[in-house]
């Protein structure tokens, strides 16, 4: 290739400078305005389910791969997703601009739900199966609880 082929190559081409240059490198669609996203918040209040849905359509991938990260399960992933919107739809007129942009409102919702889900699921292991009773802590750190009468440290003798 000379040199004048690869100057033309070079100027044609663009260089993602930033994440968002990769992000919207397609230009047929550009990022909605915040207003825009608010005014979705506010139909859904208002009880607009196709502003509920367009809302989902731009949010739900970001707030499923989130939920895949922190849970590492798709299919718990899909059921929190879905509870999430479920909680936009129910609390749309409490959102509030000032404390931040509706995307992050919903990623936030999104994180609590999955840590919730993740410290569910931990004391869910905490239980014990075979009785639904949940393990006291000291019997966790006394070994000797689960022995036999008399096998406990009285019954090993002296050493000479």
């Amino acid at each position: 290739m000379g040199r004048a082929q690869h100057l033309e190559k070079d100027s044609s081409e663009e260089t993602a400078a930033t994440l968002g240059d990769v992000l919207y490198a397609d230009k047929s669609r550009t990022p909605a305005s915040e207003e825009a996203w608010a005014g979705l918040v506010q139909s859904v209040a208002a009880g607009d389910q196709l502003a509920l849905h367009a809302l989902y359509d731009r949010a739900h991938r970001i707030v499923f791969t989130l939920i895949v990260r922190i849970t590492s399960n798709r299919e718990t992933a899909e059921e929190l997703t879905l509870d999430v919107f479920y909680d936009v739809w129910r609390r749309a007129s409490r959102y509030d601009a000032r404390n931040g942009t509706v995307l992050g409102w919903i990623m936030n919702q999104a994180r609590s739900r999955a840590i919730d889900r993740l410290r569910f699921e931990q004391r869910k292991k905490r239980v014990d199966p075979g009785t639904g009773d949940r393990a006291s802590p000291g019997a966790r750190r006394r070994p000797d609880r689960h022995l036999a009468p008399g096998e406990g440290r009285h019954s090993c003798g002296t050493v000479s």
